[in-house]
């Protein structure tokens, strides 16, 4: 592998973790809302698409995704959308 090329691969990958540092980061606030959570992972899941499977509101990892969604949209002051299953 030319250096160059290697050297901008080292770049990338940077910027990446310099990305999801200050993610994880935010994540570790005591007064973070869901609703904050949630933003954070749907800004991550568009600027790197292959975090959706582990970043999604239906991700295996959510065991309440529901419950969720509802505390989501309450935080929101978007009560009044919650469907008949998240009341």
């Amino acid at each position: 592998m030319e250096l160059n090329h290697m050297y901008e691969k080292i770049e990338e990958l940077y910027t990446k973790l310099a990305d999801f540092d200050s993610v994880t980061n935010i994540l570790q606030y005591d007064t973070i809302a869901c609703r904050q959570v949630r933003a954070l992972f749907d800004g991550a899941m568009e600027s790197y698409p292959e975090t959706w499977s582990r970043l999604s509101p239906d991700a295996s990892i959510i065991m309440h995704p529901t419950f969720e969604s509802a505390i989501i949209k309450i935080q929101s002051d978007k009560a009044q959308d919650t469907s008949e299953e998240e009341k």
